[in-house]
């Protein structure tokens, strides 16, 4: 049997654990709010304007700091066209590592303590047209 990872070892404490399952949760969901934007080519302003928001506000959801109800998480999948859906998994299998930083895709790049897939970069500047 092989020596548990530290994220394994710290998940086994119940409050721990309840609060990985919050952070793994956020990730996920803002991830694929981002992916989507990347792929309707929506920025932030835009999503905003959709929902009747600020951009602020999206950037606030996007980064975690605003507490996504399941009405607002409905709000902004329906704005993007897309219809949310919800699946579930052992707790185990959500601590397990899949793969390390090294075995990694080469184009994930870091930004602060997340590792983020290419795909998922946030557009941080006004579009530019090409010259």
């Amino acid at each position: 049997m092989s020596e548990k990872s530290f994220v394994e070892q710290w998940a086994q404490n119940p409050e721990n654990m309840r609060l990985l399952q919050q952070e793994r949760l956020i990730l996920e969901v803002t991830g694929r709010i981002c992916q989507l934007m990347g792929d309707k080519e929506i920025n932030r302003k835009e999503l905003a304007d959709l929902l009747g928001t600020t951009k602020g506000y999206i950037t606030q959801l996007l980064d975690g700091r605003a507490n996504m109800t399941l009405r607002k998480i409905a709000d902004v999948f329906t704005a993007l066209g897309e219809a949310a859906s919800v699946t579930t998994q052992s707790l185990e299998s959500t601590i397990r590592p899949t793969m390390t930083v090294a075995e990694g895709p080469a184009n994930w790049q870091r930004s602060s303590n997340v590792v983020w897939p290419e795909s998922l970069k946030v557009e941080t500047g006004p579009k530019t047209e090409a010259a």
